[in-house]
């Protein structure tokens, strides 16, 4: 689901969701300051 940037908070929170039935392996995880 999205939602209009307006409608949630941005400050300075970086979140990454992973449903448990996954095995994941993030190499890089980039975070850059949104335009």
């Amino acid at each position: 689901a999205s939602r209009p940037r307006a409608d949630v908070a941005v400050d300075g929170v970086v979140g990454l969701r992973v449903n448990h039935n996954l095995n994941l392996h993030v190499s890089k995880l980039e975070v850059t300051a949104a335009k």
